[in-house]
């Protein structure tokens, strides 16, 4: 009896590590109209959108979410997923007068980087692991 509990308190675990926030689902997406733009979608030169950039972004994004949901208890909003500069994708939050902006660049071997503001001395900057959930910075987000 003792090890059916614990393998049906492990699976509703695993059950629950795999869900996500519904409108983050649902931004995440509405995003991959992306992926059926075209080169020069802006009529400005801009590159088309690699399905791998793509899903390097919005893995980081649930894994990050989840994380950050498994620290607080709540869900993040969900950010706005947004074209970036050549061929990059922007995942991008504001919330209580604080921003945070994460960049993927087309070519997986480049950083990740990010940009954080809250005020003129709250900022924050650097590089991810696109790898690794970074809850950190959406705590930061949240403070």
């Amino acid at each position: 009896m003792m090890a059916q509990t614990a393998r049906l308190e492990r699976q509703i675990h695993k059950q629950t590590a795999q869900r996500i926030s519904a409108k983050i689902e649902a931004a995440i997406q509405s995003s991959r109209k992306m992926l059926e733009w075209a080169d020069d979608w802006d009529e400005e030169g801009s590159k088309k959108f690699e399905a791998a950039t793509w899903k390097r972004a919005v893995q980081w994004l649930r894994a990050t979410a989840r994380a950050f949901h498994r620290l607080q208890g709540v869900w993040i909003e969900p950010p706005r997923i947004l074209p970036g500069p050549e061929g990059s994708i922007d995942i991008h939050w504001k919330h209580a007068g604080r921003e945070l902006l994460v960049n993927f660049p087309e070519n997986a071997a480049e950083p990740v980087e990010y940009y954080g503001r809250g005020s003129a001395s709250d900022v924050i900057k650097g590089k991810l692991d696109s790898a690794q959930a970074s809850a950190w910075v959406l705590v930061w987000l949240k403070k």
